[in-house]
C-alpha cells in the first residue's frame, strides 16, 4: 500500500511572516482519501502522523525558503521521499504539460487543489524526480551526556568513569558494525582513561541502522544522523529498467527524448549547454540505450559520440527531415503538448522515426516469443536483434537449449520393434519439418530484404513526391506574382495612354492661334515658383490662383522668369509684389474665361491679347505719371536748395 501527498501552495509565501496555507490531497493507492487546506504547522504534523510513502509537490520551495529546506529534510520520517513531479530546477516544465501528457485532465487555470491532487497521481505513476538532501551515509556520534565542571579528588573520578563509558559505548557499536559488515570510518578524542568522543561515517543510511538507537544518558549520549549532501540532488523515478530509443537534436539547447521499444513516451526535455559528459551521464540512468536517433543526414558528431560511448545502434534517417514531417510525425502518434520548443520536437520526431523503422520487426520478435512461450526474454531478444542478430540465433543464444536430435537419439527403455518403427518415422518426419522450416526462414529473410528494400524505395517515392508539391507550390507561387506584376504593368500603361492623351492636347493647344496656353500655380510663394522654374519658358504665361501672401522673395523669382503676364487678383497682393512687378502686365481672372483641364488653363487668345495691350498701356502710362512725378519733385527740390543759398 502507498500513501501519498500532494501538496500545492494555496496563499502566502513561504518567505513571509504570515503562515502560508496548502492544498494538500491524499492518496492510497491512487484512490483520494482526504482533500484538505492546512497551514504549515498543521501540514508538518500531517507528515509525521499520516506514515507517508512519497510527498509530492512541483515546487519544492514553496514548502520552504531556499535557505531553511534542509531543516524540512530533517523533520521527514525516514522513509518518506519528497518529489518534485515536474524536473529539476534548471529543467521544469509546466505541471499542466506533464499532466496532459501522461493522461491527467489539467488545464492552465486550475484550481490549488486540481494541482495537488495532479502532483499526487504524476508522483503515483513514478513521473518526477525525488529530491535528496542527504548521502546514504550515517553518522554516529559517541560523547558525554554533559560538559566536566571544576572539582576535586571526586570530580575527577567521575570523569575518568565517564570517558571509559564513551569508550565502552564507541567499542559496543564498533562490533555491532562489524558484525553487520558494513563499511565506516572512525574519529576518535583521546581522553584519560579512554575517550571524550568518538564519530562513526558509516556506508548505510540511517533507517537500516536498526541495531543502533540514538539514546541519552545520564553518562554517555548516542546520536545517529544523516550526512548532508553538498547541495540538493534530483534523481529521477521510473524507467531506469526499460530499454529505450533516444531521439537528440544538440545545438547551443539540446533537446532528448526517450522512448520505451513499446513506442511508449518516457520523457521529453531540454537544455542550454548541454555537454557531451552531461548528456552520456543522464542517459546511464536507463537499463540500456539501445538505438540513438537523429533527425539529420549525416548524424552531427554530438550524437554519433554519445551513440559509440553507449555502445548502442545509431540510427540516421535516409535524408534529413522536413520541418512539416517531423510535426506530422509527432502529431500521429502524441499531441502538440507534448514538447515545449523545437528541439524537443525534433528529438522526439527522430525517436518517433527510428522506433517506426525497427516497428515490425519488434512486433515480429513478440509473436514469435509468445508461440514459443517465451515473453519473458522480450527484452533481451529485441536488444540483440537490433545489434543484428536474427530472431532465431537470438532466442538460442538465450535459452541455450539442446538440439532435438540429441534427446530423439537416447535409447529407449524395453521399446519393442514397433516403437521402434515409430520412432524411426518419427525421426525422418522431424528431419523433413526441419528441413521445411529452414526453408521458410531463408524465404523469410529473402521477403525481409525485399520489404526493407520497398520501404526504401517508399521513402524515396515520398522524398520525390515532397520535392515536386514544394516545386509546385514555389511555381504556384511565381505564377501568382507574375500575374500582379502583369496587373501592375496594365495599369501603367494605361496611365501612360491617359498622360500621351493629355499631352497630346497640351500640345494642339499650345500651337493653336485661337486658344493660348496657361500654366496655372496655386498659391504666390517662393516655392511654388521655384517648382515650375523648369517647366517655364521665357514669354509664357502664368496664372496664380491665390495671390496672398507673396512676398519681395517671391516676386524677385517670379520676375526672373520674365513671364508674358500674369493673371491673378492684383487687389490680394502685397504690396512688395506689386511694386517689384509693376513692369509686367497682371490681368484680372474675371475677365477672362478660363478654364482648367489637367493642370492646364486655357483662354481665348484674341480676348487675352486684348487684355494684355490695354494693361501695358496703363503701364507706360504709370511709369510715365511716375517720371513726371519725380521730375517735379527734384525740380522742386533744386529750386528750395537755391533760394536757401541765394539767402
Amino acid at each position: 500500500m502507498m500513501r501519498i501527498l500532494g501538496i500545492d501552495i494555496l496563499s502566502g509565501s513561504p518567505d513571509s511572516k504570515s503562515q502560508p496555507r496548502y492544498s494538500a490531497v491524499l492518496l492510497e493507492d491512487g484512490k483520494v482519501i482526504s482533500r484538505e487546506e492546512l497551514t504549515r504547522i498543521r501540514l508538518l504534523r500531517s507528515l509525521r502522523s499520516l506514515n507517508l510513502d512519497r510527498i509530492a509537490c512541483d515546487n519544492l520551495f514553496e514548502l520552504f525558503p531556499k535557505e531553511k529546506i534542509k531543516r524540512f529534510f530533517f523533520l521527514l520520517p525516514s522513509k518518506t521521499q519528497l518529489i518534485q513531479v515536474n524536473g529539476t530546477p534548471e529543467n521544469m516544465e509546466p505541471l499542466h504539460v506533464l499532466a496532459k501528457r501522461n493522461g491527467i485532465p489539467l488545464t492552465s487555470r486550475a484550481t490549488s487543489m486540481e494541482e495537488a491532487e495532479a502532483c499526487a497521481r504524476l508522483a503515483h505513476m513514478n513521473v518526477g524526480y525525488e529530491v535528496k538532501a542527504f548521502e546514504d551515509q550515517s553518522r554516529i556520534i559517541v560523547s558525554r551526556a554533559r560538559s566536566m565542571g571544576k572539582g576535586g579528588q571526586s570530580q575527577d573520578r567521575y570523569r575518568r568513569k565517564v570517558h571509559s563509558m564513551v569508550a565502552l559505548n564507541i567499542k559496543q557499536i564498533k562490533e555491532i558494525l562489524d558484525e553487520m559488515k558494513v563499511k565506516y570510518s572512525l574519529r576518535t578524542v583521546k581522553a584519560d582513561y579512554g575517550y571524550s568522543r568518538g564519530e562513526f561515517i558509516v556506508d548505510m543510511p540511517r533507517e537500516k541502522l536498526n541495531k543502533i538507537k540514538s539514546r541519552k544518558g545520564p553518562d554517555v549520549q548516542v546520536k545517529i544522523l544523516p550526512v548532508e549532501k553538498g547541495r540538493l540532488s534530483f534523481e529521477p523515478l521510473g524507467s531506469e529498467d526499460k530499454d529505450v530509443i533516444v531521439g537528440i537534436d544538440p545545438g547551443t539547447t539540446t533537446g532528448i527524448a526517450v522512448l520505451t521499444l513499446d513506442g511508449d513516451l518516457a520523457e521529453v526535455f531540454s537544455r542550454r549547454d548541454f555537454s557531451y559528459s552531461e548528456a552520456v551521464s543522464y542517459l546511464s540512468k536507463y537499463k540500456a540505450a539501445v538505438i540513438i536517433a537523429t533527425d539529420v543526414n549525416p548524424a552531427p558528431k554530438f550524437v554519433s559520440k554519445i551513440s559509440s560511448s553507449l555502445s548502442t545502434v545509431l540510427f540516421i534517417p535516409p535524408y534529413s527531415m522536413s520541418v512539416d514531417e517531423k510535426i506530422g510525425l509527432v502529431y500521429e502518434k502524441f499531441s502538440k503538448d507534448t514538447y515545449r520548443n523545437a528541439h524537443e520536437r525534433d528529438a522526439l520526431a527522430a525517436a518517433i522515426k527510428a522506433y517506426n523503422s525497427w516497428k515490425n520487426k519488434l512486433e515480429h520478435v513478440d509473436k514469435k516469443l509468445q508461440e514459443m512461450n517465451l515473453q519473458k526474454l522480450s527484452k533481451e531478444v529485441k536488444r540483440l536483434v537490433i545489434k543484428g542478430e536474427s530472431v532465431d540465433n537470438a532466442i538460442k543464444k538465450l535459452t541455450q537449449i539442446e538440439e532435438e536430435e540429441e534427446e530423439a537419439e537416447k535409447p529407449v527403455i524395453g521399446a519393442t520393434d514397433e516403437y521402434k518403427g515409430i520412432i524411426r518415422s518419427l525421426k525422418a518426419e522431424i528431419k523433413v519439418l526441419k528441413s521445411e522450416r529452414e526453408n521458410l526462414l531463408k524465404k523469410l529473410e529473402v521477403k525481409e530484404k525485399k520489404l526493407q528494400k520497398l520501404e526504401n524505395l517508399i521513402s524515396e517515392i515520398k522524398r520525390g513526391e515532397y520535392r515536386k508539391l514544394r516545386r509546385e507550390k514555389e511555381i504556384k507561387l511565381m505564377e501568382r506574382r507574375i500575374a500582379d506584376l502583369r496587373a501592375k504593368l496594365r495599369e501603367e500603361r494605361e496611365r501612360r495612354i491617359d498622360f500621351e492623351k493629355k499631352l497630346r492636347i497640351v500640345q494642339n493647344l499650345e500651337f493653336s492661334s485661337d486658344v493660348a496656353l496657361i500654366k496655372v500655380i496655386p498659391h504666390f510663394t517662393r516655392e511654388e515658383v521655384l517648382r515650375i522654374k523648369n517647366d517655364f519658358r521665357e514669354g509664357d504665361i502664368l496664372y496664380i490662383r491665390d495671390s496672398s501672401g507673396g512676398g519681395r522673395s517671391a516676386a524677385e523669382e517670379l520676375l526672373k522668369l520674365k513671364p508674358k503676364c500674369l493673371i491673378t487678383d492684383k487687389g490680394r497682393m502685397s504690396h512688395f509684389a506689386k511694386e517689384v512687378l509693376r513692369t509686367i502686365p497682371v490681368l484680372d481672372p474675371a475677365k477672362l474665361d478660363i478654364k482648367l483641364i489637367n493642370g492646364f488653363g486655357i483662354t481665348e487668345r484674341k480676348l487675352l491679347e486684348e487684355e494684355i495691350a490695354r494693361e501695358k498701356d496703363l503701364i507706360e502710362l504709370r511709369e510715365a505719371a511716375r517720371k513726371e512725378e519725380w521730375l517735379e519733385t527734384f525740380i522742386s527740390e533744386y529750386r528750395e536748395r537755391r533760394r536757401k543759398e541765394i539767402k
